[in-house]
């Protein structure tokens, strides 16, 4: 497969380029894409170089009114027809793009075989290798590299038979191999972005100094609520002198620290978006890095209220196995 770019043309409006992405029946299964409406094509359409096309679900609700699947889409003046759409799929960063270059961009658009691509000489925007004496540009060409090639190896069987068969081909070509090891190179896909530096070695020293202040955060949280339900035992000793039970005590020391959890989380939330919206607003990081996510924000909400209730429960047990009122004033005197 590889990265390209396609040409909307609408009826009576402006046309749109539209990030594409060039590659066999495959690409679906492979990378985990769900096909939510429609089909992806067949290997036999791929290979007779189909004029057929899955979109995103986002352009998907941009150029349909409802379903899409049948409808004609006029790309390079050329029409194609939309057998399917997907669902959204943007990893960060965009492992199967151009790492080199382009690792952090929007997500593909618009899925299209990519014997059509040939066939139809679309633009293709990752990287392309061109050697020999002749610089044509066909695709097709012998001289031309711009494919990526993709296998999904679930198992350490499959990943050793489809090693052994590359340095079969390898040996048999006389291609490169690693240095020292004659083996060819096949790492799994997050050592390949390790590899590739795409987190340089700052970033992760800023990761484990915010890990290590979190800790001193979350330390200094339990030291504050223990101190200041210490200081209400003489009022909770009152309270079980009056016939309060351990029970109403322990839950109502509970529902305070799931609301002083909840006004943290609030907090946090707020802190997080204002950070991003700082962060965003410059031109140092992409925006498909500096974009809001739900997930982060659902954990610094969830944080924040399992902490609270975490470092309440052993000075709320303490407090509730008092058993008199002149043993709750002697501590609290000590």
């Amino acid at each position: 497969m590889a990265g390209g770019a396609v040409t909307l043309s609408r009826p009576g409006e402006s046309s749109a380029r539209l990030r594409a992405r060039f590659a066999t029946s495959e690409v679906f299964s492979v990378l985990g894409i769900a096909v939510v409406q429609g089909r992806a094509w067949t290997a036999e359409e791929g290979h007779a170089a189909s004029r057929m096309v899955v979109l995103s679900r986002a352009l998907a609700k941009r150029e349909c009114a409802q379903n899409c699947v049948g409808h004609p889409l006029e790309l390079g003046r050329r029409t194609y027809t939309v057998v399917g759409v997907a669902e959204d799929w943007h990893p960060v960063p965009m492992f199967q793009g151009d790492l080199t270059r382009r690792p952090f961009v929007e997500p593909d658009e618009i899925y299209l075989p990519v014997e059509t691509a040939i066939a139809d000489k679309l633009t293709v925007v990752d990287g392309t290798a061109i050697w020999g004496g002749d610089q044509d540009t066909d695709l097709a060409g012998g001289n031309v590299s711009w494919l990526q090639l993709w296998a999904w190896l679930p198992t350490a069987d499959d990943v050793a038979a489809y090693r052994a068969g590359l340095n079969a081909y390898a040996q048999a070509k006389g291609l490169r191999t690693e240095p020292g090891t004659q083996q060819v190179a096949l790492w799994p896909l997050m050592e390949w972005l390790d590899r590739l530096g795409l987190v340089p070695e700052r970033a992760r020293m800023q990761l484990r100094l915010s890990l290590i202040l979190l800790g001193v955060c979350v330390v200094n949280a339990a030291a504050l609520l223990s101190f200041s339900l210490g200081r209400r035992r003489r009022e909770l000793a009152i309270r079980r002198a009056l016939g309060a039970r351990r029970r109403d005590v322990f839950v109502q020391l509970m529902w305070e620290s799931i609301a002083a959890g909840v006004a943290s989380s609030a907090l946090a939330v707020g802190t997080y978006a204002l950070g991003i919206r700082v962060v965003a607003a410059g031109d140092v990081l992409p925006s498909a890095i500096t974009a809001m996510h739900a997930g982060a924000m659902l954990m610094a909400a969830a944080l924040g209220v399992v902490t609270t209730l975490l470092c309440s429960l052993v000075p709320s047990f303490e407090i509730c196995r008092v058993s008199s009122l002149s043993s709750a004033f002697a501590k609290g005197a000590a």
